[in-house]
């Protein structure tokens, strides 16, 4: 049974919008940043966000991101 999450990963096409859904409307805290990523938390649960400028929002996924 899982009782928890430690970090999840997810791939973004528009990073700096990205950063402020996450930060300002969900709340979570800015911990580092770089061009094509953040890494955020939200409580305990780590948040990684990596950009993947060609990826289309309507697109199936290729992989596992």
């Amino acid at each position: 049974m899982l009782t928890a999450l430690n970090h999840l990963t997810l791939a973004v096409t528009d990073l700096p919008r990205s950063l402020d859904f996450y930060t300002q409307v969900l709340g979570c805290r800015l911990h580092a940043r770089w061009d094509a990523g953040a890494c955020l938390t939200l409580g305990e649960l780590w948040i990684c966000l990596s950009l993947d400028a060609q990826r289309q929002p309507t697109a199936t996924p290729p992989d596992y991101t």
